[in-house]
């Protein structure tokens, strides 16, 4: 065997070239590449020298077109503490390694909390939007009106997410208190009216302000936060999985805010109930995985939703690495991503994206 013929070895067959490396042949797998082969038989040589050192061969057999079986063994001669393992190994084209420009074309999302331009929902909806989907937004004005930043335009809101919409979807919404029993499976009912199914759920939404310290909390702030932000959430995620009919595309993602990260004084009924949100990722998603859903929480990090000013960024400015705060489009990227086919094997996760925040650092 030549140099210039490191796959001449027929499927399956093991030799040793003139160095004393071992070789493996790789023919007769339909429409795959040698360099695809090649760059396998490496990987597979770098899994054999992590085990322990042992030496250790791998030896391939047809599946499918696409698919071939890798099984590993000792080489003759050594001793490998453990039986002989099998995995597939997907023969991946050009095709399945592009990106899809429209990855939710198909998909209806429902974003909750989408009431202002400067929001991290409406950031959101018009990425999930732009992905191709339908989307459904639900507010709750008269929130906002109660909080320093007032209330925004909600015609201006549904203008600039439908902006984003391919031809082939469609948008919708509705005004809803989710601080009601019952609200909840009202509103997964309407997007269903509206679009036959729901693929994706956001639950943004927030209650806001009426907290406190210890010394100054009562038993209706703490319900009333406890409602909004913890309670509604588990119902949309309960009515979600009940209408879900298996198809791909499932998937729930709740909204903490990084409680688990550091101390959010004054803020103990926010933090308790976002901070549920988090507890629970794993056991939600341990259930609806066997139904195709996955269940995952973002932590926005510090975004400038339009709440913070100048005087508290000279302050904290050095917490800050890339110099500036979060933009609602920041999280919004993520979350959009993981409602995508790409992110299908993640489930269970709180993810943090905070480009940074370093709570240690000092502040000026």
């Amino acid at each position: 065997m030549g140099p210039d013929e490191p796959h001449a070895l027929p499927l399956g067959a093991t030799g040793r070239d003139a160095s004393g490396d071992l070789l493996r042949g790789e023919r007769a797998v339909n429409r795959c590449s040698l360099h695809w082969a090649s760059s396998i038989e490496s990987a597979a040589s770098s899994r054999a020298a992590d085990r322990c050192n042992y030496p250790h061969e791998y030896v391939f057999a047809e599946k499918t077109d696409t698919e071939r079986e890798v099984r590993s063994r000792p080489v003759a001669g050594n001793r490998w503490p453990g039986a002989e393992s099998v995995s597939s190994i997907r023969c991946m084209s050009s095709a399945d390694l592009a990106r899809d420009p429209l990855p939710l074309l198909g998909r209806t999302a429902l974003v909750t909390g989408v009431s202002r331009r400067q929001g991290i929902g409406y950031a959101i909806a018009r990425r999930l939007a732009a992905y191709g989907a339908s989307v459904f937004l639900h507010h709750y004005r008269p929130h906002d009106l109660d909080q320093p930043w007032g209330g925004d335009d909600l015609d201006a809101v549904h203008a600039g997410v439908a902006e984003q919409l391919v031809p082939e979807a469609r948008i919708a919404e509705t005004g809803l208190d989710l601080a009601e029993p019952e609200a909840p499976q009202q509103l997964v009912d309407a997007v269903v009216a509206e679009f036959g199914h729901l693929d994706v759920l956001v639950c943004n939404h927030a209650r806001s302000g009426g907290d406190g310290e210890l010394g100054e909390l009562d038993a209706a702030m703490l319900d009333g936060h406890w409602a909004v932000n913890t309670r509604s959430s588990i119902l949309l995620a309960q009515a979600f999985a009940a209408q879900h009919d298996g198809r791909p595309g499932g998937r729930i993602v709740f909204m903490t805010s990084g409680q688990q990260q550091g101390p959010m004084p004054g803020e103990v009924a926010y933090a308790a109930a976002k901070g549920a949100l988090a507890e629970i990722t794993t056991t939600l998603s341990d259930q609806l995985a066997d139904a195709g859903i996955t269940t995952n929480t973002v932590n926005p990090g510090p975004v400038d939703t339009g709440y913070l000013d100048e005087a508290t960024w000279r302050t904290i400015r050095p917490m800050f690495p890339y110099g500036r705060y979060g933009e609602p489009d920041d999280p919004a990227r993520l979350i959009a991503w993981l409602a995508t086919d790409e992110a299908r094997w993640i489930t269970g996760q709180v993810l943090n994206t905070e480009g940074g925040f370093g709570r240690w650092r000092p502040r000026a």
